[in-house]
């Protein structure tokens, strides 16, 4: 049973506000009730899809004709959109506002239509996100598509205000954008924008044939923060000003130096098209803006994958984050850290392969593709990167679906057989590959977001996928013997999600390092962080590494539960109370 709204807070020693220079301060911790599972199971293992148990129940159309982008359909956003303690879910609609689902806070959900005017007129919905831009921890609904970036604002209770657009462009050429992500590159406490530039749209009436030879490649666009107001500060281009196709985008700091960098994947990877993925080393301000140094080629980031969907971790287990990502390939794709301050890349090396021989709806033709026969090209998309066992070790889930022609799945050549898969990850940071027989991810509808949020409270991340067309599905996972903390943070009013923070767990020998992300191409998780523990009793260390350079230490933490940590700087933190017994 989930308890959410029950809580204690005390004080912690929040050290070094870096930006101020102030000297040492407090800010509160909430700490939710100790779970007891009284009936522990697997997490991973005799999963099936209860979507419509749960209340989840709309339908789909997949859109069969030619469009003018290679849309990525099925996104889905997990976050507390009322601010009353548990999970809601959004679902993408690609001309209206999302579907969204209420949690009662037991995982059962009830279905809210929203009508609400003010999208560009006919500009279809790519990608949807939820974060707070007001200061008011209350999520905001945004969308972009072609040319176009625009916010509902969350007015609580459900309710949401007329669409208006941050950035739009009003005549030819536009470019499609399948997703954003949002971030502070400048470092001056608000959230910035990246928009990926996918295909362009160079009139009115454009559509996509099957034939590359429509592609136009495009610019990312790099918006800027300004008062609440978002100033286009320009293109982001790879190689010498060369566009590309990107898919998906994260703000991250991967040489943690408490700024955060740029990594953009390549759709279509193509050398003949396009630059290979880009990784950018935030180097600071000069003027307005920061230098974003193109570094892909010196840290071996420069990866020709079909990058449509991105897992953040510390895999290695050498305090830095690695990513892993999908791809069209029969293999998933991971970078992974290294002592020299760049990436060693591994996929099949650390067990991210299915064993496609278990799947019982194996076709025959499976490797016989028309034009590089014995390769077996699986299209995958929405992946995380999540402890469901609880063990200690980080688990893989990943959605798959064929490659889009002219703009659509519908009009695919690719082989239709694209499961979703499940990997366990192990103690050394590789994965093993899970059988359909032994737990029921791996679908072969056509499924392309994907996130991971634990809906009814109980220490286990449910997965929940966006389709194609047909129903979403809901995986619900049971709770385990193995022990967890879900963090939860609040930071500042310019970013209340605390996106761009590290955050640190130590128990035993052990210790896990986590980035708090907002969208990552079709998927939204919540705006938590789970940290699987395993068997420990005690976690001796939670640390909090803020954007602004602000660090807060937590000691000695009881595990099953939620935390909830409040930056210094954060409206509403609640009063000191006495630690929970």
């Amino acid at each position: 049973m989930a308890t959410r709204r029950a809580t204690w807070s005390f004080t912690v020693l929040a050290i070094g506000c870096a930006n101020s220079g102030s000297p040492a301060s407090v800010d509160s911790v909430e700490w939710g009730p100790q779970q007891v599972c009284a009936d522990p199971g697997d997490g991973l293992l005799d999963l099936e899809d209860q979507a419509l148990g749960h209340g989840i129940d709309h339908v789909v159309v997949g859109q069969q004709e030619p469009s003018a982008c290679n849309w990525t359909p099925g996104g889905v956003v997990a976050q507390d959109l009322d601010l009353d303690g548990d999970i809601d879910l959004l679902f993408h609609r690609r001309d209206a506002f999302p579907w969204l689902y209420e949690n009662d806070g037991e995982g059962q959900f009830t279905r809210h239509e929203i009508d609400l005017g003010g999208l560009p007129e006919n500009r279809r919905v790519t990608a949807i996100a939820a974060i707070d831009l007001d200061g008011d921890r209350l999520p905001e609904v945004l969308a972009t598509g072609i040319g176009f970036l625009a916010r509902s604002a969350n007015l609580g209770g459900l309710s949401f205000d007329t669409w208006s657009a941050l950035h739009l462009v009003e005549g030819f050429p536009r470019t499609c954008h399948a997703t954003l992500a949002a971030g502070d590159p400048d470092a001056d406490g608000d959230l910035d924008f990246i928009l990926p530039g996918l295909d362009g749209v160079p009139e009115e009436g454009w559509l996509l044939s099957g034939d590359d030879e429509d592609w136009i490649p495009t610019h990312d666009v790099l918006l800027e923060n300004d008062g609440g107001a978002f100033v286009d500060r320009g293109s982001l281009a790879a190689a010498g000003d060369e566009p590309s196709l990107t898919l998906v985008a994260a703000w991250t700091d991967y040489d943690g130096d408490a700024d955060v960098d740029l990594w953009t994947g390549t759709d279509r990877p193509d050398p003949s098209l396009v630059p290979p993925a880009q990784l950018y080393r935030n180097d600071g301000p000069v003027g307005e803006w920061p230098a974003l140094t193109d570094v892909s080629t010196e840290t071996g980031a420069d990866l020709r994958v079909a990058a449509m969907g991105l897992g953040v971790r510390d895999l290695n287990r050498d305090g830095r984050l690695d990513y892993c990502m999908s791809d069209m390939a029969d293999a998933l794709t991971c970078m992974l850290s290294t002592s020299q301050g760049g990436f060693a890349v591994a996929g099949e090396a650390l067990g991210l392969r299915p064993d496609w021989e278990s799947h019982p709806e194996l076709p025959p033709d499976w490797d016989q593709l028309p034009d590089d026969p014995g390769t077996k090209e699986w299209v995958t998309w929405g992946l995380v990167v999540e402890d469901l066992d609880n063990d200690g070790n980080p688990d893989l889930a990943v959605t798959a679906s064929p490659e889009p022609e002219a703009g659509t799945p519908a009009l695919t050549t690719t082989n239709q057989f694209q499961p979703d898969w499940l990997f366990r990850g192990l103690p050394d940071g590789g994965f093993a590959s899970i059988d359909p027989g032994e737990s029921g991810f791996h679908s072969t509808q056509y499924n392309h977001g994907l996130v991971s949020a634990d809906i009814d409270g109980d220490g286990a991340r449910e997965l929940i996928t966006g389709p194609f067309e047909g129903r979403p599905q809901l995986y619900d996972t049971p709770c385990t013997a193995g022990a967890w903390l879900e963090v939860d943070l609040v930071g500042p009013d310019d970013n209340t999600g605390g996106y761009g923070a590290l955050v640190e767990v130590a128990w035993g020998d052990r210790r896990d390092i986590q980035e708090m992300h907002n969208l990552a191409a079709v998927g939204q998780s919540p705006s938590q962080l789970h940290f699987g523990l395993g068997d420990a009793d005690r976690v001796e260390r939670l640390t909090v590494s803020w954007p602004d350079g602000t660090r807060t230490e937590v000691r000695d933490v009881g595990p099953r539960r939620w935390v909830r940590v409040w930056h210094p700087r954060a409206t509403g933190a609640p009063p000191p109370a006495p630690r929970p017994r």
